[in-house]
């Protein structure tokens, strides 16, 4: 009677081994939105094996025309003394990466000692599309107009910004008023540093628990909007 019972549960076992194994020998997709939020190939901070703090921009230059992704790059102010590199998507990119203006689809950024600072992109990942990815952040910026204004004016935009240090990146949804209708669906800019990702961000900006954004956004909304 024993051996009856441990023999199917052998097997049973034996078969979830295999496909947990079958799972983790699978191919890595490098397209997939996740390879963008979670490199696997390379530490964080990373994307296209360029590691800020650590990629020197002349490297990350020659990484970047070649990567199939790109068709363009475009170093500035020139070719012998670059301090940020602009670049524009190949036909081969994901289509999740965004097509921006003719100028340039994302941007490459250096400090005084010549190492990659901050990579900044435009997808077409959406808010929510970022949490189901990594979760919930730690905290959220709320940016109005630049400021945070008690003049009440229709026009102005939110930019609702989730921060997550542990990957070392944030990301950016503009949103028209009211602020807090479908912000989940808004799409988003990707920027990624070594720095603490408090540093680059020059503008006022006003802190809130995740849980408690869209409460947030609704003042915001009426405090800005005015509905």
């Amino acid at each position: 009677m024993i051996r009856l019972v441990v023999r199917p549960v052998m097997i049973a076992s034996l078969v979830f081994a295999a496909i947990a194994l079958l799972i983790r020998t699978q191919p890595y997709d490098e397209r997939a939105p996740i390879a963008v939020l979670v490199p696997i190939h390379c530490r964080v901070p990373c994307f296209m094996d360029i590691r800020p703090g650590v990629t020197s921009i002349d490297d990350a230059i020659t990484l970047l025309r070649h990567n199939e992704w790109v068709s363009r790059v475009i170093p500035l102010p020139n070719e012998i003394h670059p301090n940020q590199v602009n670049w524009l998507w190949s036909d081969k990119a994901p289509a999740y990466l965004s097509r921006g203006s003719s100028r340039l689809d994302g941007q490459l950024f250096s400090t005084t000692d010549r190492k990659i600072a901050q990579i900044n992109f435009d997808t077409s990942l959406t808010i929510d599309d970022v949490l189901s990815i990594l979760g919930d952040p730690k905290e959220d910026g709320l940016i109005v107009a630049g400021s945070l204004t008690t003049r009440i004016d229709p026009r102005s935009k939110a930019l609702i910004q989730l921060f997550f240090p542990a990957y070392h990146l944030w990301v950016t949804g503009i949103q028209s008023c009211p602020y807090y209708t479908n912000f989940g669906q808004l799409s988003t800019s990707i920027n990624i540093t070594d720095s603490h990702i408090r540093d680059p961000l020059n503008t006022p900006f006003k802190i809130v628990q995740h849980n408690n954004l869209l409460s947030s956004l609704h003042s915001l909304s009426l405090q800005t909007c005015g509905f």
